[in-house]
């Protein structure tokens, strides 16, 4: 009950005959008040009491008749108050105070086409990597170095004026490859209570300095690769990544870290992911969720004999969806859910990619392109991501959004985009050139 008259109250819509919509047309300035003082330390205050007396009453939630629900409630009843409090208030409060500013500028805005709905970002920190994985997407960004913490803090300022709520950080090698890096990263992602931070990592070099770090935050979720048993596993990542990532699902577990497994979908590995005996494995080892992300690479050529074709892409639909009704966690292909919610997030607008070294922004890391005076670094304005996405670039990149189409639907028509705009590195231009005529 107590988180249905929350969800209740929180709830927003862009329908005019949304009631609530009706009265912030009449009276804006009251919506403005109201936000102000949603967002205040009182209203914050105000919600950690409702919050401690909830979790007085009711220090553990009982088990519900969806066994998928009950693996996360299992892990939240084994966190601290402390814990289990922080979570509500960031999943809750600071999710909502954010939807409603946003709202506010969305109503704020007369030219709907300067209207930013930034929900999430991709930021590459930098770095090297350990691995040599064929068609990964970050290997044409490769960085000797990660990127400094007063430069992670400028774009994370950044990103939390436009009211973001998801922060997926990944390297443009291996985000944990030096300790002491992480740890900086840990220290700076601490003080941004408002936004959850999603690191995916290859998993071969958490270790016991960078797991104790990471369970002292409460708004951090590891994602960890994996590609199968381990003969699958080191067709891409190499012989030996499958039992360092092992031990770092013992690592994250013992320090009670939410995290899951991420997993490259091809051609010689489809059918075992996709197995019970995989997933109940996976599930073993103290995974909450299992992310399947097809392959797909535009960066690089000789990669060919990973695509799934038409036939394995049907037979493997068939038996995610098949494995994922008896799937003892969530399971989700994320392009599969794009194309079911909203077609690809870049041009909708709700996300796009910062490469943290050199301060470029672009619609996704997938397409790491854009206008090389689109960089966060040009300027020190509280404003520069948000002018950044008002550009005319952007806007025509939103314009193209067709609600259900996923950009690597037509990866050809995709590059072409980039292409005339003459946006595609002369480095990258054989590669593209191979793919277009693929």
């Amino acid at each position: 009950m107590f988180f249905k008259l929350l969800k209740s109250f929180f709830k927003i819509s862009e329908d005019e005959k949304f009631p609530l919509y009706r009265f912030i047309k009449m009276a804006p300035s009251s919506f403005d008040l109201l936000i102000k003082f949603l967002g205040s330390r009182v209203s914050k205050e105000i919600f950690k009491l409702l919050i401690r007396a909830f979790l007085y009453v009711k220090p553990c939630i009982k088990p519900t008749g969806d066994r998928h629900i009950n693996v996360f409630l299992e892990f939240f009843n084994s966190l601290s108050t402390k814990k289990k409090e922080a979570l509500i208030l960031r999943l809750i409060f600071h999710y909502n105070i954010g939807k409603f500013r946003r709202f506010a500028r969305f109503l704020k805005t007369k030219d709907k086409e300067d209207v930013i709905n930034l929900t999430s970002i991709t930021l590459s920190i930098g770095g090297l990597c350990n691995l040599d994985c064929p068609g990964c997407f970050m290997k044409g960004l490769r960085s000797d170095k990660f990127i400094e913490s007063d430069k992670i803090k400028y774009i994370l300022d950044q990103t939390s004026n436009n009211d973001v709520f998801y922060v997926s950080i990944i390297g443009s090698g291996e985000p944990f490859l030096n300790v002491d890096s992480a740890i900086e990263l840990f220290d700076c992602i601490k003080n941004y209570e408002n936004m959850t931070f999603i690191i995916y990592s290859n998993g071969t070099t958490i270790n016991e300095s960078i797991a104790a770090k990471a369970s002292e935050l409460d708004n951090v979720i590891i994602f960890v690769s994996i590609d199968g048993f381990e003969k699958q596993n080191s067709q891409r990542m190499g012989v030996g990544a499958y039992k360092n990532i092992i031990k770092s699902f013992g690592l994250l577990k013992k320090y009670k870290i939410p995290f899951g497994y991420s997993t490259v979908v091809h051609t010689k590995n489809y059918k075992v992911v996709t197995s019970q005996a995989f997933i109940k494995e996976m599930a073993g080892h103290g995974n909450l969720v299992g992310l399947y992300n097809q392959f797909c690479t535009v960066r690089q050529s000789g990669c060919e004999h990973f695509f799934l074709d038409g036939v394995s892409t049907e037979e493997y639909k068939k038996r995610f969806k098949e494995v994922s009704q008896i799937s003892p966690i969530y399971l989700y292909d994320l392009k599969e859910v794009e194309i079911a919610l909203h077609g690809c997030k870049g041009k909708k607008g709700t996300i796009c990619f910062i490469d943290g070294v050199t301060g470029k922004v672009s619609p996704c890391f997938l397409f790491p392109y854009a206008p090389s005076e689109l960089n966060v670094y040009n300027d020190s304005s509280p404003e520069r991501l948000s002018n950044i996405l008002r550009s005319s670039f952007f806007k025509g990149y939103r314009k193209s959004y067709v609600k259900g189409i996923h950009c690597t639907a037509d990866l050809k028509g995709e590059l072409e985009y980039f292409y005339r705009n003459n946006l595609v590195p002369y480095e990258d231009g054989d590669k593209i050139k191979e793919i277009k005529t693929r």
